[in-house]
């Protein structure tokens, strides 16, 4: 993190001063900081690298949790739980419109195959499920849940 906000810092000091060099004049606070916390980067480093070496076991424990059913999400606020559901209800009418879209693909292969009857069927079919998918979604009163 140090290394990237000296880098930055190097790039907007020197466009308006090309001779000035930020490493030049950092070296004396590094060198204040190492003499006031000389194990202090070390720490910060072991920190860091636990951390990166605990995401894959804490991710496979994520996982098993998960596959076994014990995971739940609970919303704490009304804004979440009316978002969730809105979330949910728009995949809903996707899926609606997806199959609604089968429907009437269907219904083109079998109208240029010579099948008209069928073609009818099946792209009224496809016809009712696309509007179906397109009806509005349901809001939630105030209050009302």
């Amino acid at each position: 993190m140090l290394g990237r906000t000296l880098g930055l810092l190097a790039g907007l000091v020197t466009r308006p001063d090309p001779e000035f060099n930020v490493f030049e004049e950092a070296k004396p606070f590094a060198r204040r900081l190492l003499e006031e916390e000389p194990w202090g980067w070390v720490e910060q480093i072991l920190e860091a690298a636990w951390g990166i070496l605990r995401t894959p076991l804490d991710l496979q424990r994520f996982l098993e949790r998960s596959l076994r059913g014990e995971l739940q999400w609970r919303a704490t606020f009304p804004e979440a739980r009316e978002t969730l559901s809105l979330i949910a209800e728009g995949f809903q009418r996707l899926i609606w419109q997806l199959t609604g879209l089968v429907w009437v693909m269907m219904g083109l292969f079998a109208g240029l195959n010579h099948q008209p009857a069928l073609a009818g069927v099946l792209l009224g079919i496809g016809g009712l499920w696309l509007l179906w998918g397109l009806r509005p979604l349901r809001r939630r009163r105030e209050g009302g849940g």
